[in-house]
């Protein structure tokens, strides 16, 4: 694995707000000079999602994930893809400019953007819950995964790890928790 002490050509360190429930972060991140990939760089082998991939030699099913292939189709365009993706998980994928949902309550939001905020959240609480009805719901959607994207004006979970960690769901968070959670949301700018 190649030292993350030095930050990668193109790019510089980025540190995202801070989450208040996150207790600690297995990656370091870097965002390109252009401001559109950001680079998520596995900062712990000893961390679950690190030891599921050795575990499960799943580098080709990683890929695939990724890249968007194992979702339900009603549900891709809500789930950033990722490229470039290194053997210890480590990958880049979209930077995507926009509202982090955990968020809401501290920002300034325009009128037309809390109107579209609001479709897209319960646009996605519907696909959410059909998704765990089929049996498909997987990934880790707590509130600071979820940007809503200016750009595509609609809802993306940027953590792509959180789908290997939490595949199957674990079972302190169910899909009521994930509608409570993005309930609140709705709360904060409604």
């Amino acid at each position: 694995m190649k030292s993350i002490d030095s930050i990668p050509e193109g790019f510089s360190e980025f540190v995202p707000s801070p989450n208040k429930n996150r207790k600690t972060n297995r990656f370091k991140f870097f965002i390109s000079d252009d401001e559109s990939v950001i680079l998520k760089k596995v900062s712990g082998l000893d961390s679950d999602y690190y030891r599921r991939l050795r575990r499960e030699n799943n580098l080709t099913n990683l890929v695939k994930l990724f890249e968007g292939h194992e979702f339900p189709e009603y549900l891709q365009e809500h789930i950033v893809k990722g490229f470039d993706i290194e053997a210890d998980g480590s990958y880049k994928s979209a930077f995507l400019h926009g509202y982090r949902l955990d968020q809401l309550g501290d920002r300034t939001i325009a009128p037309g953007q809390k109107s579209k905020i609001i479709i897209q959240i319960n646009l996605l609480i519907k696909k959410l819950i059909q998704a765990n009805d089929a049996g498909d719901l997987i990934g880790d959607w707590a509130l600071h995964n979820l940007i809503f994207c200016f750009e595509l004006e609609r809802i993306v979970n940027v953590d792509l790890e959180g789908f290997v960690t939490y595949s199957p769901l674990p079972a302190w968070v169910d899909i009521s928790e994930i509608v409570l959670w993005l309930k609140e949301a709705l709360n904060k700018i409604s």
